[in-house]
């Protein structure tokens, strides 16, 4: 799996990494996904639903497009790695021009 990300604390290309939301992304994301307005009959508690659903699926794929994950820390450095690496692995190091 090939995934994009900011490198702010200088990875090496074959570590092994842990990656996430920035924290300002996810409260955006929080407060969208758990907005409720309780005490509404169905019929526009159904209504209110689908428009807030539809305005923050809307805000979550703008956020996608603009925001990237970023590596918070480096787990193991494959430089010191006993394991052989896996076939894909050596796909991504081959045809990203590292060796």
């Amino acid at each position: 799996m090939f995934v994009t990300a900011d490198n702010d604390i200088g990875a090496d290309v074959g570590d092994t990494v842990r990656i996430e939301l920035d924290k300002r992304i996810k409260r955006k994301g929080f407060s969208l996904a758990y907005l409720s307005i309780p005490g509404l009959d169905i019929i526009m508690g159904f209504a209110l639903l689908s428009l807030a659903s539809y305005f923050c699926f809307r805000t979550l794929r703008k956020l996608d497009k603009s925001h990237r994950m970023v590596v918070t820390r480096v787990i193991s450095d494959y430089l010191f790695a006993v394991e052989r690496p896996s076939d894909e692995e050596m796909r991504y190091l081959k045809y990203s021009g590292h060796h």
